[in-house]
């Protein structure tokens, strides 16, 4: 990157079970902000998929932003928001590596995670 461009993230929910997709967006913002990244306005919101496949469209949708140059990273909560196998999770890191993007992860509170229900 050039030295001294802003950082540009987007930011990715899995809205599994007792996840309020708004307020952990909500939250992703300011996590950003205070690294000095620009949040795009573009959000993307996964839902628990049925069946066999247990795909995350949004958040593919998300690295393909990355990777086409809109944003410069992908933020999210945790390891859940991605494909569920290492196989795939490592295949995502390695294609966003080569298009010079990012995978960052929200760091939880001493309290436990602070997008999930209590």
């Amino acid at each position: 990157m050039k030295p001294g461009r802003r950082i540009r993230v987007t930011t990715v929910v899995f809205a599994g079970p007792g996840v309020d997709a708004g307020a952990t967006h909500t939250l992703l913002g300011p996590y950003a902000r205070d690294r000095g990244w620009d949040v795009h306005r573009e959000r993307f919101t996964d839902e628990p998929s049925r069946g066999p496949l247990r795909t995350r469209p949004q958040f593919n949708t998300a690295c393909r932003r990355a990777g086409s140059g809109f944003v410069d990273g992908v933020l999210t909560t945790d390891r859940g928001a991605m494909p569920s196998t290492d196989e795939a999770y490592e295949a995502y890191l390695r294609w966003l590596h080569r298009h010079y993007a990012f995978i960052a992860f929200l760091q939880a509170g001493l309290r436990g995670p602070p997008w999930t229900a209590r």
